[in-house]
């Protein structure tokens, strides 16, 4: 891993995320009822698409009384679309959801 100016090199930093991105693919629950937050999901996932856009979050978010302006959805699609296809699919919620449930909890 490059380090340059005391900053970790984006090549390395991608090579990491990927390796994430991977391993949760591998673990993804092929029933979908084993998987703690399924309900939460597809509630969410209002088009049945089988994943959450920019709307669907927000919405969910709103009926869960969380902050669910612009600037949070987009702070949560930052950091947990990590494909960075747009959407939040089913592995990117379980994350989501977790941190949702620390941060409720605390």
């Amino acid at each position: 891993m490059a380090v340059r100016g005391g900053s970790v090199g984006l090549h390395g930093a991608a090579q990491r995320r990927m390796k994430e991105v991977n391993a949760r693919r591998s673990f993804e629950v092929e029933d979908s009822s084993d998987c703690k937050f399924a309900h939460m999901f597809d509630e969410m996932d209002a088009d049945g698409s089988g994943a959450v856009d920019r709307d669907e979050l927000k919405n969910g978010l709103k009926r869960l009384g969380l902050p669910c302006d612009a600037h949070a959805v987009d702070r949560l699609f930052r950091r947990f679309d990590v494909d960075g296809n747009g959407t939040i699919s089913r592995p990117e919620f379980a994350d989501l959801a977790n941190q949702i449930a620390y941060v409720t909890s605390s």
